[in-house]
């Protein structure tokens, strides 16, 4: 995957049949496609913002979908419902829908021929650890951690995250690690796991990190790498992937390329 292609990108795909109008809105994701690859692997992303705001078009998320969509690799960019309109758990059971969505409509799109990774920056990458550990998420939507190839979290809250906190009325300084946190969910079944945070980010993100890979290995889990970026903070982790010899985005194409599945992509369903 390292020849650059021109991309093509098909905006406000509804992945929800129906629901109330808040739901329906947000409940959409952009699909970026490199252009002349043959069923190129699909990475579903989702965006940051603290689970309180962000959007799939917004800078950070176009800065991933353009450097890795260049490299190959198509990106199915979803929003999901923000807290405190929608509380946990209603963003991650929209996040699982997309995922699910993606897995069953890959082959409508010409997408997903080396599978389905999943990832995302900050709370979307809290998103990611959560459906990729604890299935109940993916399995209520249809689908299983099983069905992916990879995750790719950036900078994701371990913790039981502070949107979470926030709508229970803990501080958030507290530190709790409940059955809304990845870290409580840790197995031998774990997808493999590429885990990406800056040297300079949030306090306590990538001890966190750490914690939650270690954890991971302890627990069996076969394929799990930690990485640092050296001189990024938490924004610039992503911003600067679009770059001429990027790390993270090197880092995320080699992982893809390493992983991804031989079957062919999944044939589209209603």
């Amino acid at each position: 995957m390292t020849a650059s292609f021109a991309i093509t990108v098909q905006r406000d795909i509804p992945y929800v049949g129906g629901g109330d109008a808040y739901r329906v809105r947000r409940c959409r994701l952009d699909l970026h496609v490199p252009a002349g690859a043959e069923a190129p692997p699909v990475l579903v992303w989702f965006h940051g913002g603290g689970m309180t705001e962000g959007d799939k078009a917004a800078e950070e998320t176009r800065a991933v979908a353009t450097a890795l969509a260049a490299r190959g690799i198509a990106v199915a960019a979803a929003n999901y419902r923000l807290s405190p309109a929608a509380p946990y758990p209603h963003y991650l059971r929209d996040a699982a829908t997309a995922v699910a969505w993606v897995g069953r409509h890959a082959g409508q799109y010409d997408v997903g021929g080396g599978g389905c990774f999943l990832g995302g920056h900050s709370a979307g990458g809290y998103l990611a650890w959560m459906l990729g550990l604890d299935g109940r998420w993916l399995a209520e939507a249809g689908a299983a951690p099983g069905d992916l190839a990879g995750l790719i979290p950036i900078s994701g809250q371990a913790i039981t995250h502070a949107a979470v906190r926030a709508e229970r009325g803990i501080p958030i300084d507290r530190i709790i690690v409940d059955d809304a946190a990845p870290l409580n969910h840790t197995s031998a079944a774990a997808p493999p796991t590429l885990a990406i945070c800056a040297a300079s980010d949030i306090a306590k993100r990538r001890e966190e990190n750490a914690l939650l890979c270690a954890a991971l290995v302890a627990a069996g889990s076969p394929d799990v790498t930690l990485l640092t970026i050296d001189g990024r903070d938490h924004m610039s982790v992503i911003l600067n992937m679009p770059a001429p010899g990027d790390p993270v985005t090197a880092a995320i194409v080699a992982f893809i390329a390493r992983r991804r599945l031989p079957s062919a992509p999944p044939q589209a369903t209603a």
